[in-house]
């Protein structure tokens, strides 16, 4: 994806991180403190969180490849 924006690689690498940081914040205060009751629970949260994310990834690189069609950089 950062290849669309070659001069603006940087800019969108560190607007990536922040919002990765931030969200990892976030459910460091609102959902971890709930399943911190057991040691399984935040194990299995993390292994879901983990599993939603490579299934997002995989949906967004679908939908890209079908939107750029034959595009190359």
């Amino acid at each position: 994806m950062l290849d669309l924006f070659p001069t603006m690689s940087g800019m969108a690498t560190s607007l990536q991180r922040f919002v990765r940081f931030t969200l990892s914040a976030v459910n460091a205060v609102t959902i971890a403190p709930f399943r911190a009751r057991s040691l399984k629970a935040p194990a299995l949260g993390m292994a879901r969180f983990t599993l939603g994310s490579y299934a997002l990834r995989i949906v967004c690189r679908r939908r890209s490849r079908d939107d750029l069609g034959n595009w190359k950089p």
